[in-house]
């Protein structure tokens, strides 16, 4: 076994441990608590990672402080109300982010010998599929497959990527065209990006606009990393022009839900996809702005990393997904 050398101190020690870590202490390492330390860190807090785990807080805080005792180290710190791990800690957190996923895939493994397809697996998607998209194909999955566990983290499309490269998740849906070589991209569902104004909004009533009849209004935009921002502002590229310099923008917001209401009150226009607005439409509180000359399409893609074997379930639902999304109309 080789020694383990602390960040940035050369010494074969970290905590007061020597190198010879004796059985007894790796047998106090249960995978429970380092589920639950995990879990501590990804909630920030005590009592969301006990609701998370169906624990009660001191049961939660009992585990980490047992970690604690049987490395003889400060693992967490309490830092402007938030829960960070200490450097100790954050060693820890990347080994028991591999023992963890590994002992999953050992379980899925085994069941998938049995032909039983059983277990779990993380999903990240951006807001639009992961709001409108994802929870139904979920539904139909588990009619398929009731024994799996899908637990689905919805984060702008560049947070999501971030989570597939970290492998904190196995397969992403996003809208971002912009990969890495090493990421497997499957073009899934087209969206249509449109531009949206209150009901009586004076540009509602025209066929059409040109895209200087924009500047003269306040618009709403997305936050960065957003792939609906992003095509937009692709788009009006395209037209010569640039949101920060020649639009009136009166505020960013973070969802298309928040971009969505505050058109309905007024805020401003707004881009979103057509599929975040359809009930809006519908009942007629939105209506679509048409401009001239500008079409924004795109596709969300269901992406993963070539460079890990994926799960059973993983590969389960790629398959699924590709086809169930086919079944869908614009």
């Amino acid at each position: 076994m080789g020694v383990y050398r602390c960040p940035g101190t050369g010494t074969s020690q970290c905590g007061g441990f020597s190198n010879g870590m004796k059985l007894s202490v790796i047998q106090d390492i249960s995978l429970r608590k380092l589920e639950v330390f995990l879990a501590v860190l990804d909630c920030h807090s005590f009592s969301k990672a006990g609701r998370k785990l169906g624990l009660s807080q001191p049961t939660v805080s009992a585990h980490v402080s047992a970690l604690e005792r049987t490395f003889r180290v400060s693992l967490l710190d309490r830092v402007s109300g938030d829960i960070l791990p200490t450097a100790a800690g954050s060693v820890l957190q990347e080994h028991a982010t591999k023992i963890v996923n590994l002992s999953r895939e050992a379980v899925a493994a085994v069941h998938a010998c049995q032909d039983l397809l059983v277990g779990d697996i993380e999903i990240g998607a951006s807001t639009i599929p992961g709001t409108y998209l994802i929870p139904l194909a979920m539904v139909r999955f588990r009619e398929i497959n009731g024994q799996s566990q899908i637990r689905l983290t919805v984060r702008s499309s560049q947070k999501v990527l971030e989570l597939l490269e970290t492998g904190e998740i196995e397969l992403a849906v996003v809208g971002d065209s912009r990969m890495k070589p090493h990421l497997e991209v499957k073009p899934c569902i087209r969206d249509r990006i449109v531009l949206v104004a209150p009901a009586g909004h004076k540009l509602t009533l025209k066929e059409k606009i040109s895209i200087d009849e924009i500047e003269k209004y306040p618009l709403i935009m997305r936050q960065e990393g957003s792939s609906t921002q992003g095509r937009v502002e692709e788009a009006l590229a395209g037209m010569g022009v640039v949101p920060e310099k020649d639009l009136k923008v009166a505020c960013t917001l973070s969802s298309s839900e928040a971009v969505r209401e505050g058109v309905k009150r007024g805020l401003g226009l707004g881009f979103v996809s057509r599929r975040a607005v359809d009930s809006e439409l519908e009942n007629g509180s939105i209506q679509v702005v048409e401009i001239e000359g500008v079409t924004m399409e795109r596709s969300f893609s269901l992406v993963r990393d070539r460079r890990r074997s994926p799960g059973p379930i993983g590969s389960a639902f790629w398959s699924f997904f590709t086809e169930w999304s086919d079944s869908l109309s614009e």
